[in-house]
């Protein structure tokens, strides 16, 4: 798994965001900071990650995938 095109496609989609990926085996930690998120649910913040990332996802490169999606304005949970 290339932990960097990851971060690259997700930056792309949420321009000027914060994007860190850790992974282990096929499993992905996602923590995003990004404007885009602000005023919006966290299950809709969700689908806006899984929507970019929903290809590796049928291929089977990634298995689960944890999320923490934040706005710049929000601590982190």
């Amino acid at each position: 798994m290339n932990i960097e095109s990851i971060e690259d496609e997700l930056r792309r989609a949420f321009p000027n965001s914060e994007v860190v990926v850790f992974s282990e085996g096929n499993l992905l930690e996602l923590n995003i900071k990004a404007e885009q998120f602000k005023n919006i649910s966290k299950v809709k913040r969700q689908q806006m990650i899984y929507a970019v990332i929903k290809h590796r996802i049928k291929t089977g490169e990634v298995h689960a995938v944890s999320i923490s999606a934040t706005s710049p304005d929000e601590e982190e949970k």
